[in-house]
């Protein structure tokens, strides 16, 4: 297969990419694509061949034109979609991205596309991908940088193109067995500047802030979308965090929407919003009690062998026995309670699960029916993740 030029590129990405006014010289259009890069201002960088991506705004005429003239040898240049920019004589054709795709989802595109298009095993085609997926590890890593709390968050901000001025609060999806394409697609149509990096199954998202209430109205946006975009009956929790000034507190949203995330998850009470599956978005507002709890357990957390001392009796009491009384405390905290359906949920008689208990009583002196000694097991499930486990591998 020939090696894809710019105008097989812009006829693949039709919707994605546009070019703006002025003419283009045909010629130019048949320039060979021979991978995907990240533009950094100043850097020297070869471009020769590239489809440079410009991920930053440019938003003076003297920076497009520097832009230009470092990517001269590149096959194209594609900027942000807010840039006002034309043609320039000599220079490669300039492209535009289109207001929904965020630059990540352009480049995975630009990937899945070049896939599609049948690239041969090695040669060009080959160098596409492998460009591609470096430019994308780049842009990844330099946002899992900042929301990790980099000293220098400056430079991976300027690779990222995030404004260092600008306020900015990160988005958290626990996304689980959801798609992930399909929960990005629908938070770019939302907000097209978002720049995402999936990181353990969890998928944070930064966005620009405009106002301190900017958290509150983002759920907003964000429960609205997704209740259309987003038809499954699996459990989609999604933390909105509170709003940073800059990018060198970027962590510390991210930090938040994680916890509150967590605080969804939690399963040791009733739990938040709706538990029917599909998508929930919350802020630190709307699960104050599951995320005191959580944040609670964290700072106990040296006290956790201490705390689940109890539950760890119970614990080799199953391993000597063969017993399950310890995943018969952990069901009843759930279920706050409510022996019948906890019983259901264990698949035992009610009957047999108050005996269960009466001989946890016995055996650790954790007594379901007294408060204090509920608080301590719940914290302590929390606090000390072994127990948790233990008691979730014992089901």
């Amino acid at each position: 297969m020939r090696v894809p030029d710019v105008r097989s590129v812009l006829s693949s990405t039709e919707g994605l990419l546009r070019r703006p006014e002025g003419p283009v010289d045909p010629l130019a259009l048949d320039r060979p694509v021979t991978g995907v890069e990240v533009y950094e201002r100043g850097s020297g960088a070869s471009y020769v061949g590239k489809l440079v991506v410009v991920v930053d705004t440019v938003d003076q005429p003297a920076r497009i034109e520097s832009a230009v003239r470092e990517c001269r040898d590149a096959a194209a240049l594609i900027f942000p979609p807010e840039t006002s920019v034309a043609q320039h004589e000599g220079a490669p054709p300039i492209l535009v991205r289109s207001s929904w795709a965020a630059a990540s989802a352009l480049i995975r595109a630009l990937v899945e596309l070049t896939r599609d298009a049948g690239a041969p095993t090695g040669g060009a085609g080959t160098a596409l991908e492998r460009d591609t997926a470096l430019a994308v590890h780049r842009l990844e890593s330099a946002l899992l940088a900042l929301l990790g709390g980099t000293a220098d968050a400056a430079t991976p901000a300027a690779i990222v193109g995030l404004r260092p001025d600008l306020d900015h609060l990160v988005i958290a999806a626990d996304l689980g067995d959801v798609p992930s394409e399909q929960y990005r697609l629908a938070l770019a149509a939302e907000f097209p500047d978002e720049r995402s990096v999936l990181s353990d199954r969890m998928l944070f998202s930064v966005l620009r802030a405009d106002g301190a209430d900017s958290s509150v109205r983002v759920a907003e946006q964000l429960r609205a979308r997704l209740g259309r975009a987003i038809r499954t009956t699996r459990d989609l929790p999604v933390g909105v965090g509170p709003v940073v000034s800059g990018v060198f507190t970027l962590h510390e949203s991210a930090a938040a929407a994680r916890e509150i995330v967590r605080a969804m998850r939690i399963k040791l009470g009733a739990p938040p919003l709706s538990a029917d599956g599909g998508a929930r978005v919350a802020g630190a507002d709307d699960v104050p009690d599951a995320l005191a709890l959580i944040r609670a357990a964290d700072a106990l957390r040296s006290q956790g062998p201490n705390l689940a001392a109890p539950l760890m009796r119970i614990a080799e009491y199953d391993r000597v026995h063969g017993s399950d009384l310890l995943p018969s405390v952990l069901v009843s905290l759930e279920h706050r309670g409510n022996v019948t359906a906890a019983a259901g949920r264990l698949g035992i008689h009610a009957n047999s699960l108050r005996a269960r208990l009466k001989r946890v009583r016995e055996i650790s002196g954790v007594d379901l029916d007294e408060p204090v000694s509920t608080l301590r097991a719940t914290v302590a499930f929390l606090a000390f993740p072994d127990a948790h486990n233990t008691a979730r591998r014992s089901r």
